[in-house]
């Protein structure tokens, strides 16, 4: 359990560094409900989007951001908005991993296929949009069977359009930006045909608009069965991105899709098969090598390939995306990156170039070449780059030696370069990354990472692990047992959800679905008789099927229920053995009320309840006032009670009901409880809000309950437990605990929920 503490202390760290979400605007809120009504099948609800709380949008927010793999927030964030207004297909997109193919497996039952263009956009010549529009049906015939023909009249299986706002399919364009095209499916009809937005700029090779090719071949993917992938590297992934169109290859994840449909090509050239298709980096590959690794404003980022994951403060999941979705200007991948704490700005470089962007724009002048920083014309290449920020010197990594640049007098430094293995001892291979963080430097070298101290030139820790984007939660880990905490660490992010939901659902499924007790975490189990009864239950609701513990699922699992267990069927069902009651007259009777109604109120609601079932069967109900009915009816609970004890023993009289401390009926259930020495009064919190207790004259205080946000300043999650202890407070979150001055209302630490236990394991 060590590691694994371990990432829950790391959980922790990072959320210290939250900050508040800025409000979105009105025109925001609008254009988000619009977008997630046209693309995640969000359905009308009253209120402003951000305001709602957990609701339908919500749901889709989480939905929209876990399908770009951005922060998971469920809040317009500045991100969230960034990406829902990039240009885009018209065509949902499906919660769904890799490729996806449309429903019922929709594909062509023929692989020779016609098309015809019907008109020709004005941005372009009539020539180019046919070579256009040929090269990108071609991406898919170079790894299928599918083999396309032109024809120039009558009705083709992909009819090719331009158009513009309302063009006669029901789904109109919106005007420049944003939806660029959309196609249909495979069916007779409408299907397959493609329509591509007039009032966009298209063009034949230029990023001064959007490459028809690009936007066409995309769009003939679906026409051939293909939805949405979520891999930021695949071409159907629905947001745009400008490349080359005279070096595309279609990445590997969309030649998967395509040939679960339609097989591969069975006229391809053994000798020569052509290029290989891209593939996208998976951060927990075990031979992964990063390019480079650089800070931006707080911010970590992992570049590899054409790819980069941004590491966030306030979460320790990072996301991945294509570097030229934020930096269009820049290459392709670079060899190396840093941010300069002089001036402010983020360098890239390729080969002999480098570029400096003020946070995603290219500042003028730029790309230079490698010696506008003063490196001789014999450097062709930087292997990598670092900032310290003791000296503010920079540090380039050029084979086994580094220069040291000056960014205040913007000079070389003399006496440079010299050997690696001189300042940065054990270090014999070639440095791939570096980077900086909480005063240690962390340089890479192939799979490993080195730790350094480059005030005292000493090295500190080795590291070698599978997860190497991870590396940032190892830092003050020693490195004997880095194996298993990067099993640990990885398992917390890909499945953060899981654990924190694991509890409820492993219960939930143990009343509902009769699941049997079984060793080990919900999560780790692999294919057991957890996933079976999620598959189950998932049925029984009609859910998409994933066996996980997925958003809709927890959703379905928390929403108000009744606790008779489920049983898998269709339609209506009886309990095993027709179990029924050999008489028609039943009795029945009200043991008790509940405080929320009049007694009146329950003896008409139970009354009118059976009534229910009497007017369709021979059923009769009579009440009685005691003994023991066929029906027996109670009000009882788990939470709504409170005991008293002197020392260990009971007070008499108790237990009593929450009520008798002058709370609402409606409070059901208190969290946590805690007693101000000062004040002498009891502090009472229930979900967002708190009440104050009179101890003295046993009354609740007026003004009450308050937002524990407004007392208790950066608390935003429930509280669990609460004491005092050396005239401090103590709040315990989730898996935090926050220490506080009552008197002045100041928080003055953030600590793990262990520390008064004094776990040796930290």
């Amino acid at each position: 359990m060590k590691t694994f503490d371990l990432c829950v202390l790391l959980s922790l760290a990072v959320t210290v560094h939250c900050v508040p979400i800025p409000q979105a605007s009105q025109q925001d809120e609008e254009f988000a409900e619009s977008y997630l009504k046209r693309f995640y099948n969000l359905t009308e609800e009253t209120g402003p989007v951000v305001r709602r709380g957990f609701s339908p949008v919500v749901e889709k927010l989480v939905e929209m951001q876990r399908f770009f793999r951005l922060q998971v927030t469920g809040t317009l964030d500045a991100d969230t908005m960034a990406m829902m207004k990039k240009p885009r297909c018209g065509v949902p997109d499906n919660e769904v991993a890799s490729y996806s193919t449309f429903g019922n497996n929709l594909k062509w039952d023929k692989n020779s296929l016609t098309y015809r263009i019907e008109n020709y956009t004005p941005d372009m010549s009539v020539s180019e949009v046919d070579d256009s529009i040929n090269r990108a049906l071609q991406v898919w015939a170079k790894v299928t069977p599918l083999r396309f023909t032109r024809i120039y009249s009558g009705t083709a299986d992909i009819m090719i359009s331009f158009g513009s706002r309302a063009h006669g399919d029901y789904y109109p364009f919106d005007g420049p930006g944003n939806t660029l095209a959309h196609a249909f499916a495979p069916a007779p009809g409408i299907g397959g045909d493609a329509h591509f937005d007039e009032d966009e700029t298209f063009t034949f090779r230029s990023n001064n608009g959007y490459v028809l090719f690009l936007v066409a071949a995309h769009e003939f993917g679906h026409s051939l069965g293909l939805s949405h992938s979520d891999d930021p590297g695949a071409l159907m992934y629905p947001v745009y991105s400008y490349g080359n169109p005279d070096t595309f290859v279609l990445p590997r994840d969309d030649v998967n899709g395509i040939q679960s449909l339609y097989g591969s090509n069975p006229d391809k050239d053994p000798v020569q098969p052509g290029p290989t298709p891209p593939t996208t980096p998976d951060a927990c590959d075990s031979t992964l090598v990063l390019d480079a690794v650089a800070n931006l404003r707080g911010e970590m980022l992992f570049f590899k390939d054409s790819f980069f994951w941004r590491s966030y403060p306030q979460s320790y999941k990072p996301q991945q995306s294509l570097i030229r979705n934020f930096w269009p200007e820049a290459p392709t991948s670079i060899d190396a990156a840093y941010e300069s704490g002089q001036s402010d700005r983020i360098y890239f470089f390729k080969n002999h170039k480098v570029w400096a962007f003020n946070a995603y724009t290219l500042e003028r002048g730029y790309p230079k070449t490698l010696t506008s920083f003063g490196l001789p014309r014999t450097v062709k290449k930087i292997d990598a780059a670092l900032y310290d920020v003791d000296t503010r010197k920079t540090l380039f990594f050029v084979g086994n030696k580094y220069y040291s640049y000056d960014e205040a007098r913007k000079t070389m430094d003399a006496g440079f370069p010299k050997r690696l293995d001189e300042t940065f001892t054990g270090l014999t291979g070639k440095v791939t990354a570096a980077f900086q963080y909480r005063g240690f430097t962390y340089i890479y070298s192939g799979p490993q990472m080195f730790e350094y101290s480059l005030r005292s030139k000493r090295p500190l820790l080795l590291y070698k692990c599978w997860c190497p984007l991870h590396h940032l939660l190892l830092l003050i880990v020693p490195g004997e047992n880095i194996t298993e905490l990067c099993l640990n660490v990885f398992l917390l992010i890909v499945v953060e959800k899981l654990l924190k939901s694991k509890v409820n659902g492993e219960s939930y499924l143990k009343r509902f679905y009769n699941l049997t007790e079984e060793t080990g975490p919900v999560v780790r189990r692999g294919f057991s008789p957890v996933v079976e009864k999620l598959v189950e239950m998932q049925r029984f609701f009609r859910l998409q099927v994933t066996g996980t513990l997925d958003a809709d699922t927890m959703a379905m699992m928390k929403k108000p229920r009744c606790g008779v267990p489920d049983n898998e069927v269709a339609s209506y069902s009886t309990f095993g053995n027709n179990l029924k009651w050999d008489k028609n007259s039943l009795t029945y009777r009200i043991e008790n009320y509940t405080p929320d109604m009049s007694v009146s109120e329950v003896d008409d609601s139970i009354n009118r309840a059976l009534q229910v079932w009497a007017k369709v069967t021979p059923l009769r109900f009579t009440r009685i006032y005691s003994g023991t009915a066929d029906i027996m009816i109670s009000f009882g609970s788990r939470d709504r009670k409170v005991w008293a004890f002197s020392g260990y023993t009971p007070v008499h009289g108790y237990p009593k009901r929450l009520t008798s401390f002058g709370l609402r009926r409606n409070v059901k259930k208190i969290d946590a409880a805690l007693y101000d020495v000062e004040s002498r009064k009891t502090l009472f919190f229930v979900g967002n809000e708190y009440y104050s207790y009179d101890e003295a004259r046993r009354t609740m205080d007026r003004g009450f309950p308050k937002r524990v946000d407004e007392t208790f300043l950066g608390l935003t999650g429930k509280v669990t437990a609460a004491f005092q202890y050396k005239s401090f407070t103590y709040i315990y979150s989730g898996q935090h605990m926050f220490e506080y001055n009552l008197k002045s209302k100041r928080l003055y630490r953030v600590l793990r929920n262990s520390y008064f236990l004094h776990c040796s394991n930290f």
